[in-house]
């Protein structure tokens, strides 16, 4: 079956498979993601029938930066472009002249250039405490 990119919004569940799938560690408690997607100003999702297995979610003032928040494919899914699909269907449908940033998670530090990133020796992180 072919893989279909939609913007399709992935319930809970869903998006709780995805990441335990994709190597992207995120904390998952449900009202946390509930949230992520309830408050993404953009997300296109990846589907092989009815499962869920990519996804990108943004956030962006509209008018200076876009901010790509999560980019998740499932292992099983890797190295069959669906990354980049992901991206190109975000581009079709935020403003063309953004400038897009994101932090790359350790697994994934080195594909972002191969999708037209560029690295940037300013960038700064403030974590949240955990418990």
């Amino acid at each position: 079956m072919a893989i279909q990119v939609t913007t399709q919004v992935p319930t809970v569940t869903q998006l709780t498979s995805l990441l335990a799938t994709s190597g992207l560690h995120r904390r998952q408690e449900p009202e946390r993601l509930a949230k992520m997607l309830a408050n993404a100003d953009a997300m296109i999702t990846a589907w092989d029938g009815d499962a869920l297995v990519g996804m990108v979610r943004a956030l962006t003032d509209h008018a200076d930066v876009l901010y790509v928040s999560d980019l998740a494919v499932a292992q099983a899914y890797w190295r069959q472009g669906i990354g980049r699909q992901l991206l190109a269907g975000l581009a079709q449908v935020v403003e063309p002249d953004l400038n897009w940033v994101l932090l790359a998670s350790p697994l994934a530090k080195d594909y972002y250039q191969h999708v037209g990133f560029t690295p940037h020796p300013r960038g700064f992180i403030k974590l949240a405490k955990t418990d």
